[in-house]
């Protein structure tokens, strides 16, 4: 869709930490970056709100969590999880969605650091423990393990916010406002909550 959509577009597509693209975005060696964390934070920066990806529950074939009617923050709190190294920024999601303002405590954390989320699903297809993934990932090839199950969460609030990250004085706004609209036609309904841009609000220039 991308190609037919913006023929002239030269498309470079890299998968970085969202730390690197930070910096890579502000040494202006790329236009735009794909972000699950808010920017409101990085001067200079703005950001189109895109969509709300719920997290789901990754667990070994049999777990006693995948065995719950629903899997709740207090099933997450006395689960064993699984979390990416500290420089993925789905470590600190993932260990927010298990925070409680009651102080349910947070689950035990095995000293295991996956350095990127096949390597994490591998642990969890092996019987080391559980984890949480966004929900698109469940669309590719671990859907089909026979190893694994994955469940939703029924936990209020258990979603990160994608975005379309870029410098405030780029240029070509309606570049990135065309890509913004594809993302949104394009990403699964059934998977997550896309933000219109009625709703998304208008980037602020700082």
């Amino acid at each position: 869709p991308v190609r037919s959509r913006f023929p002239k577009l030269q498309l470079s597509l890299t998968e970085e930490t969202t730390e690197h693209l930070i910096e890579r975005l502000n040494r202006h060696e790329i236009d735009a970056a794909f972000l699950a964390t808010p920017v409101d934070d990085e001067p200079g920066l703005q950001a189109i709100a895109l969509f709300d990806e719920p997290f789901w529950l990754a667990a070994p074939r049999g777990h006693a969590l995948t065995r719950c009617p629903e899997v709740t923050r207090k099933e997450l709190s006395e689960a064993e999880l699984l979390l990416l190294s500290d420089e993925h920024c789905l470590k600190q999601q993932t260990l927010e969605v298990c925070r409680h303002r009651k102080k349910v405590p947070l689950p035990s954390v095995p000293d295991l650091r996956a350095s990127s989320l096949d390597t994490l699903l591998e642990l969890v297809a092996a019987g080391i423990g559980c984890t949480l993934i966004p929900a698109l990932a469940t669309r590719g090839p671990w859907a089909r393990s026979s190893r694994m199950d994955l469940r939703p969460l029924q936990v209020a609030g258990a979603h990160r916010r994608v975005v379309l990250a870029f410098r405030a004085t780029y240029p070509r706004m309606a570049a990135l406002t065309a890509l913004a609209d594809l993302v949104r036609e394009e990403v699964p309904r059934d998977l997550v909550r896309v933000i219109e841009p009625s709703a998304s609000g208008s980037p602020r220039r700082r």
